[in-house]
């Protein structure tokens, strides 16, 4: 993610943000298909990494569920936060985006999760 003009976020000229999400405590590989147990209480959270404090503010986080969300999930669509115990077999994708004030890119990655 490369800055506007001038220097955004305190005269960090890029960053290298990736997103992923933090489940039960434990941040995932967002990369892999992230197994969540059926019978067990999830909470899921996205979360940007390398974001400088600095930049905190400045960033935007939008998350979409790309497929139906499980009738035993309760998914923040503000948050992209999920909440629930998975009871049946089910697919969950969720695409994170984020975009910082001043920079020019938008990072996006698609979080794919299965109970």
């Amino acid at each position: 993610m490369s800055g506007g003009d001038g220097l955004p976020c305190g005269g960090a000229a890029t960053l290298n943000l990736d997103l992923t999400y933090e489940v039960n405590g434990v941040l995932v590989d967002p990369t892999r298909l992230v197994v969540l147990t059926r019978g067990a209480a999830v909470t899921a959270v996205p979360r940007v990494i390398g974001l400088p404090a600095a930049c905190a503010g400045a960033a935007h986080l939008t998350a979409t569920a790309r497929s139906t969300v499980p009738a035993s999930l309760v998914f923040d669509a503000a948050s992209g936060a999920f909440t629930g115990t998975p009871t049946s077999l089910a697919n969950l994708s969720v695409e994170l985006k984020v975009q910082v004030d001043g920079y020019t890119s938008t990072v996006q990655r698609t979080v794919n999760f299965l109970m």
